[in-house]
């Protein structure tokens, strides 16, 4: 029987491997290989990350600024 794996455990095994997909891409495109598909994926995931990243700042933010303007 397999565990089913949250979302919130997804995200973190997903952070833990973006620092070795900026990695990757770095060397990519310090090969000329910036524009190949897996560059492309690279640069994809990362962007979603970091969008992901800055909405749940901005939901933090606004949580805490909620609670003092009450």
């Amino acid at each position: 029987m397999e565990k089913k794996i949250s979302r919130s455990e997804k995200n973190l095994m997903v952070t833990a491997y973006l620092p070795i997909f900026r990695e990757k891409l770095n060397r990519l495109e310090s090969r000329g290989k910036g524009n190949s598909d897996e560059a492309v994926q690279l640069r994809r995931t990362l962007a979603r990350a970091d969008e992901f990243a800055a909405q749940a700042e901005a939901k933090q933010t606004n949580r805490f600024f909620n609670m003092v303007a009450d």
